[in-house]
Formats: structure tokens, sequence, C-alpha cells
């Protein structure tokens, strides 16, 4: 019964409409997305090592250099850098994200939980808010969590926020000099300010 917990546990390492890939092969939507992936580490004045696939849910990163940082992303630069970094290697392929306002957002994702010891591939639909919560934390709120067409048990649903909140904040632990001064989703896009890490390593 820990599927719901695993699977939400590998959400974003914070995850439609937006998806800009129609028609295209795997090769054309994958070489798009790690091209977007190079423009918005560049525009963040982000350094990293290796290749996008190296930052997936389930790699080992550590950060260092914090600097300051302002930045607004899109839904479809946000859907592509978590495909670039997450569709070779990382648990969740294929992830679209769709940014609304008063920091609401809306992901799908397939999941893929055979490497957690599950034979289980479904996609998934969440929906609900992430905000501010202190100087150094986010907080997560579901408000519904579908497995294919079905709804998730509240009680499971609830198991999963509660581990997203865990993983994401004990992430952002991690980040020597993180100061989180604006963290907001509006107009369909995510708006950063504040000091984040400036070279980051897989």
């Amino acid at each position: 019964m820990k599927i719901i917990p695993l699977l939400f546990a590998a959400l974003l390492l914070s995850g439609c409409l937006c998806c800009p890939f129609t028609g295209r092969s795997d090769e054309e939507r994958d070489a798009y997305n790690r091209m977007r992936f190079a423009e918005l580490t560049d525009r963040a004045g982000v350094t990293i090592t290796g290749e996008p696939g190296d930052y997936c849910f389930d790699c080992y990163i550590t950060y260092s250099n914090p600097g300051s940082m302002d930045i607004t992303l899109t839904s479809e630069e946000l859907s592509s850098y978590l495909q670039a970094t997450n569709n070779e290697n990382g648990p969740l392929k294929n992830i679209e994200v769709t940014l609304g306002d008063d920091n609401r957002a809306e992901m799908t994702c397939d999941a893929d939980l055979s490497s957690y010891g599950y034979g289980i591939q479904v996609p998934v639909y969440a929906s609900g808010t992430i905000e501010k919560s202190s100087s150094k934390t986010v907080k997560i709120k579901l408000d519904e969590v579908k497995s294919g067409p079905l709804p998730v048990p509240t009680e499971y649903a609830s198991m999963g926020e509660d581990e997203l909140n865990n993983l994401v904040n004990r992430q952002l632990a991690q980040m020597p000099g993180l100061q989180i001064d604006e963290f907001s989703i509006d107009g369909g896009q995510l708006h950063f300010k504040g000091d984040f890490p400036k070279t980051i390593s897989a």
C-alpha cells in the first residue's frame, strides 16, 4: 500500500494542456526538451555538470555557490525541464505541468514504479496549490489526485501529500544559502525571487 506515497515522493522536485509535441517523434521531443533545459539553466545563471538525465527525481544531487535569482517560468518551460531531466531515468515520464492562478497548478505524467519494486505503469493526474511557507520551505496542498480515470482514495492522497511535502522540503534544506523571498504562481507562470544555488552537480 506504499504505492501512492512513493509516487508522490517522486513528484517534483517542486508538477496537460500545454504539450508542444503533437506530431513529433520521441527523438524530436527529447532534442527539444534538452534545448529548453539548456536555455533555462543559462537564463537562470546556473552551472550544471553532466547530462540532463543525471538530474532525475531518483538521482543524487549536490548544490553550492548560492546567489541571487529572479526568474519566471511558463508551463511549457517547466514541463520541458521536467521531461529533459526525467524521461530517460526517472520514474515519472512525459510530465506536463499547467500553471494557473492563485498558486494553483495541475500535472499529468506516466508513472513507472518498476524501480520501486512495483510492476505498475499508470497515467497520473494531480492538482492543487504550492506556495511559500517560510524563507526556506514551501507547502503543497493536493485537492485532486487520479490514477488513470479513478480518483485516489483520500487516505492515500493525504499520505502522498505529506510525503511530497517532506521530500521537497528535505531537498530545499540541502541547498546552502537558500532564501525564498517570493514564490508564486499566477497568470500561468511561476515566479521565484531570492537566493538559490548557482552550481548543481549530479
